[in-house]
């Protein structure tokens, strides 16, 4: 208010210096060009006479500090006593001229922006129709105010700061009265009658609102305790936008720190939107919306708390969706990436079954598509049966009972399986110590064939792959190192993501679904543990699960 005050009358003050200071200056410019105008009339009624007396000869003996110049009614120029008359031009179309003619008398300024002057011109008409014409330059009121700037400028610096001291005087003598008002205690007589209706509407407001905060206090135990085992969070707030009660899920979503003192309700959030809904919501207005914040998806239901219909304050509901959104990501994504990958095997089998069917095919080629066909079958088999590994694992489906199992032993009947896979490239497979594990045996299997099938595909010519365990009293911790390829430190983020690749200029000549790495996290989450990997690029890879020993 103060500002406001303080501003507007100083902004007042200076309109009124400035309205007084144009109009004095346009005073100051009428009178100061009326002068000069009279002086070259006084002039010209002078030269009149000597002209009527001596004709032409007058004017080659006279030294004036004006132009004087003689023209005929035509506008031709007779003497001119600044230039040579021959040379210039008629004068019929000056303004002055053509007053002259028709009235006996002419008057005319000129302005010159170059040299920064006004020429003023007075023409009279002679009996004898010529016409005697003086003009006179002088200084711009513009110039002089440019020659004064500097007077001028502090003139007006201290116009200025006189303008701004009254202008905080008497700012600071009108809102000290308002400023002194107690509100929660206004007195019955304020400072200023105007004040009257609202000093009287903040008493019954204050009356109001102490009554319905008894009301609420009475309650904030009984509601406290009913919402201290919630998972959602839970605000009270008054009609001052002040938090009355907040459960501790609340405190811990937004991390507040409690302090028993009334905090404001954007202290908890402090976004447009939140401060829009609080306001509807004070307002009357029922509403949810949800918000994305820090990676987390948030879902605010607000409603207002009503006595004797009018909203005394508001509730705020707040819930965590964001693992259901992630879910919903993750369904979304998870279609759209099976739709992508069947279609291709299932284009292959249509288009070699399509041949077959319109015998387009050698009889010493069939055994050929047919191997493709069975091939592209397989393949499909493969990653259906991936696809069902991982939904039972999102389902938290049981896929097995739990037993106590040798991991080197495990791992020897897995690198059975793979020593054809990986003679082919003349890679060692080869298992560093031992370690027992009470777990489902289907998925540590699973963990450690995947993590094994990966370490061939993607190493060197010449290469090795090593299965190494280390064991405490708590964990067990199972290591699949390869020297191979190396994976770079952006796929690194993204190679547990379901249908993934990181090499990709040669996912199409390496076999797989790239569902592998996927169930081996989906496993190892299922079974509490946690996975890693470090990897340097074409220097190898080192997968590292680490899962509880019971």
């Amino acid at each position: 208010m103060f500002k406001k005050i303080f501003n507007n009358t100083l902004i007042t003050v200076a309109l009124v210096v400035v309205v007084l200071i144009a109009l004095f200056l346009n005073v100051l410019n009428n009178t100061y060009t009326q002068r000069l105008a009279d002086s070259l009339k006084e002039d010209v009624a002078f030269i009149e006479k000597g002209f009527e007396v001596e004709g032409l000869d007058y004017f080659n003996g006279l030294d004036s500090k004006e132009r004087i110049t003689l023209i005929d009614e035509d506008g031709s120029v007779l003497f001119d006593n600044r230039r040579d008359s021959e040379s210039l031009e008629n004068h019929s179309d000056r303004e002055e001229i053509k007053e002259a003619i028709e009235t006996g008398e002419g008057y005319s300024r000129r302005y010159s922006d170059s040299i920064g002057v006004v020429s003023i011109y007075y023409a009279k008409a002679l009996e004898n129709g010529d016409i005697i014409r003086v003009s006179l330059e002088a200084d711009s009121i513009t110039s002089l105010l440019v020659r004064m700037f500097s007077y001028l400028f502090w003139i007006a610096v201290i116009g200025l700061l006189v303008a701004m001291f009254l202008a905080q005087r008497a700012a600071s003598k009108i809102v000290k009265p308002i400023n002194e008002l107690d509100v929660d205690k206004p007195i019955t007589l304020p400072p200023y009658k105007e004040l009257t209706p609202l000093v009287s509407k903040i008493n019954e407001q204050n009356y109001t609102i102490e009554k319905q905060i008894d009301k609420l206090n009475k309650r904030k135990e009984e509601l406290k305790n009913i919402t201290a085992n919630m998972n959602e969070g839970l605000l009270v707030i008054n009609a001052k936008e002040k938090v009355l009660s907040a459960n501790d899920a609340a405190l811990k979503l937004f991390g507040v720190v409690a302090n028993g003192r009334k905090e404001s309700v954007y202290e908890f959030d402090h976004s447009r939107i939140f401060m829009e809904a609080i306001k509807k919501a004070l307002k009357g207005e029922a509403l949810s919306f949800e918000k994305s914040t820090n990676g987390r998806y948030l879902e605010y239901m607000l409603s207002p708390v009503k006595v004797d219909n009018v909203v005394q304050g508001a509730t705020i509901v707040v819930m965590d969706i964001t693992e259901k959104r992630q879910q919903e990501e993750m369904r979304r994504e998870f279609s759209s990436n099976v739709s992508h990958e069947l279609k291709t095997p299932l284009t292959s089998i249509s288009g070699f079954a399509e041949l077959l069917r319109n015998d387009l095919v050698a009889p010493k080629d069939v055994c050929e598509i047919g191997s493709n066909i069975y091939d592209e079958a397989q393949r499909l088999i493969v990653m259906i049966e991936d696809i069902l590994k991982l939904s039972r694992l999102d389902d938290s489906r049981s896929v097995g009972e739990k037993e106590e199992i040798d991991l080197r032993q495990l791992s020897e009947k897995i690198i059975e399986q793979y020593k054809g896979q990986a003679k082919e490239q003349n890679i060692s497979l080869s298992i560093k110590n031992t370690a027992k594990i009470k777990t489902i045996r289907q998925l540590i299997n699973e963990i450690i064939s995947n993590l094994v099938s990966n370490a061939i595909k993607y190493n060197k010519e010449n290469g090795e792959v090593v299965i190494s365990f280390l064991e405490d009293n708590k964990h067990v911790t199972i290591q699949v190192s390869d020297s191979g390829q190396g994976i770079s430190f952006e796929d690194q983020k993204r190679i547990f993501e379901r249908f993934y690749r990181a090499d990709k200029a040669h996912s199409s000549e390496i076999p797989g679904t790239g569902l592998g790495l996927s169930i081996v996290k989906h496993a190892v989450n299922y079974l509490g543990g946690e996975i890693s990997v470090t990897s340097e690029l074409n220097k190898g890879s080192t997968f590292k699960v680490v899962l509880p020993k019971e």
